[in-house]
């Protein structure tokens, strides 16, 4: 060996750059199945995962109903749903499966809220909104439909509901506050601050109620990320700033603008957060009729998330730092 070999030998290697592990989203899920199982992969544990949770609602019905009266007891009791509330709605239809229909489940809500109450749902796009914010899509008032559960898309179509003019956080609303609430939400470029309607149910000190599923679900969390409206310390939200066609009320086309989250950001932290930081007079789950349901005051959660925030306490695993 020449001493050219040598001295190339008594070099030491560079080290191999140490790998990133990236973070867990639904998108990343998503594209990970699409990859390993090929096209009609994800089509087949879809299918596979509806006919498990078909057979779990059968179970359910056959062993726990819920009828009309153990609904009311449940809305009048752990839920605390009163005359006058303004009540923000997440449910799952099927993780609720009760005995009556969408449309008398609506007529048990509205009674449980009364004329002076005021029901809102959120009525969101399919997927995630990047991805309906970079497909161009149109977002109609009239004929988009709701893709987060049967009873917001009932209630979308409800003849006294009002909804907002907003591409990708939509809401509808039913009851003496529906306009209020659903106006100005396409005003300003953030879809959780205090023109929205997510802020609003806040102001009027309203209840935030989870039928059939659990506060991972609850939405009123992010009006901390924009309650100062892009002043925030972290960023969670895609740089861009999308103008989307959408369609009025009346079908005229407007162009609203709006931010929308980064496609990766994780929020499964939800229901953790929930139980180490906030009291459970504020937000708890609960369990009743075998069936999973969630109660959360949003004027006492918002400020002890604001509090929170502020010590870099989020409901987030990781964020970016401006």
């Amino acid at each position: 060996m020449d001493a050219r070999n040598r001295s190339a030998a008594a070099e030491p290697a560079e080290p191999e750059p140490a790998r990133v592990r990236p973070r867990w989203s639904r998108a990343r899920l998503r594209d990970g199945l699409k990859r390993t199982l090929g096209p009609w992969g994800g089509t087949a544990v879809r299918d596979a995962y509806l006919k498990l949770r078909k057979a779990a609602t059968r179970r359910v019905r056959a062993f726990w109903p819920l009828d009309e009266e153990h609904f009311r007891r449940i809305l009048a009791g752990p839920l605390q749903v009163t005359p006058g509330d303004v009540v923000f709605v997440h449910c799952s239809w099927d993780g609720l499966a009760p005995l009556f229909t969408l449309g008398r489940a609506l007529e048990l809500l509205q009674a449980a809220v009364g004329p002076a109450g005021t029901l809102v749902f959120p009525t969101y796009n399919r997927g995630l909104s990047y991805d309906f914010a970079s497909s161009g899509q149109c977002f109609d008032y009239r004929k988009s439909r709701s893709f987060t559960g049967w009873l917001s898309e009932a209630a979308r179509l409800h003849p006294c509901a009002e909804r907002s003019l907003h591409p990708t956080k939509s809401v509808c609303a039913i009851g003496k506050q529906a306009r209020e609430i659903v106006a100005g939400h396409d005003q300003s470029p953030f879809p959780y601050d205090r023109s929205s309607p997510y802020y609003k149910v806040i102001q009027y000190h309203g209840k935030v109620i989870g039928l059939g599923l659990g506060c991972h679900y609850l939405s009123l969390v992010h009006c901390v990320d924009d309650y100062y409206r892009g002043q925030s310390p972290f960023m969670v939200y895609d740089e861009k700033l999308y103008s989307i066609r959408c369609h009025d009320k009346a079908g005229q086309p407007r162009m609203v603008a709006t931010y929308v989250h980064h496609r990766d950001l994780n929020v499964s932290y939800i229901s953790r957060f929930m139980r180490r930081y906030i009291p459970p007079a504020v937000c708890h789950d609960f369990h009743a009729r075998a069936r999973h349901f969630f109660y959360v005051d949003a004027a006492p959660l918002f400020d002890r998330m604001q509090q929170l925030a502020a010590q870099g306490v989020t409901i987030y695993r990781s964020l970016y730092r401006r």
